[in-house]
């Protein structure tokens, strides 16, 4: 039986960089990211194998999609693998959010995006290996917090048109792995959500011991004006929200499919919880009643 596969369109094998950027030039249309993927032998064989798996869940639009939105629908491809692998059952529609879990009576929508680096003031440059410079977290941010309002956006229009029920559990998962920057101190996801800023040392007059903590950044002035909040589960606005689910690993990456390297994070003025236990085999992350990071 022909193996199934997530590449509709047969490509050439390129040998060199200048040949695969020359493929890529044939297909402007196309996400570049898919025109390599499905021209490099070792890439394609990977994605097909997570696609051989969630083709069976995949709505009528998925195969075309791909094609445009190469990061953001494989990303939606790898977390319903990792939810099949983890014993969660999972459906699909043509209409509404990309993943439904129902849970004890319960139904738990997933809505995935891919943070894209931009193409304006606030971009995120490409990482450049041996060459000395700073990490632009801040754009990264501002990136992540762009994409999560977005989502929000997405969720209000699916409770208005009725695709949703203002009772169903809401989840935006979130993938970063475009921006290939390593994170350090705290996931970008959580100074996002949390208004968390950098690790901080502070030494009390007069001696004593030196006290840690975090600064605290609500929000951060764009380049191309205006400011970007970092303080999305702080706010009201967002009670719909019930958790997010963040990777910083691209699915090509990805060290397995049993949900290595994803996080859960809990909104803590959701009005509608995610119940612990359901994706317990993620890393999850919750508030405390001080307001402490809790993992």
């Amino acid at each position: 039986m022909q193996r199934r596969s997530l590449f509709t369109d047969s490509f050439s094998s390129p040998e060199t960089d200048e040949e695969l950027q020359e493929l890529i030039g044939n297909h402007p249309s196309y996400d570049s990211y898919y025109v390599a993927s499905g021209a490099i032998e070792d890439r394609r064989e990977h994605f097909d194998k997570l696609y051989s798996k969630y083709h069976p869940h995949t709505d009528r639009n998925f195969l075309s999609a791909v094609k445009h939105d190469f990061h953001g629908r494989t990303w939606e491809m790898y977390l319903s693998v990792v939810l099949l692998n983890n014993g969660i059952e999972i459906e699909s529609s043509d209409v509404g959010p990309d993943i439904l879990v129902k849970h004890e009576g319960k139904k738990i929508w997933i809505e995935c995006v891919a943070c894209q680096r931009g193409d304006k003031a606030d971009s995120v440059p490409p990482m450049e290996w041996n060459k000395i410079g700073t990490i632009p977290e801040e754009k990264m941010r501002i990136r992540i917090a762009s994409s999560l309002a977005d989502k929000k956006k997405v969720y209000d229009k699916y409770i208005e048109k009725e695709i949703i029920d203002k009772d169903d559990i809401f989840i935006i998962a979130v993938n970063g792995g475009m921006f290939g920057y390593p994170e350090y101190a705290y996931p970008r996801i959580l100074q996002t959500l949390f208004a968390i800023g950098y690790p901080t040392l502070s030494f009390p007059v007069g001696g004593g011991e030196p006290v840690s903590g975090v600064s605290r950044i609500s929000q951060i002035k764009k380049e191309g004006g205006g400011d970007a909040p970092m303080d999305f589960f702080l706010n009201e606005d967002n009670k719909g929200i019930s958790a997010v689910i963040y990777s910083n690993n691209t699915v090509l990456n990805h060290p397995g499919t049993s949900g290595q390297g994803v996080l859960l994070v809990h909104n803590p003025k959701a009005k509608n919880p995610l119940s612990d236990g359901v994706l317990d085999f993620l890393k999850t992350y919750k508030v405390d009643e001080r307001g402490g990071i809790q993992l």
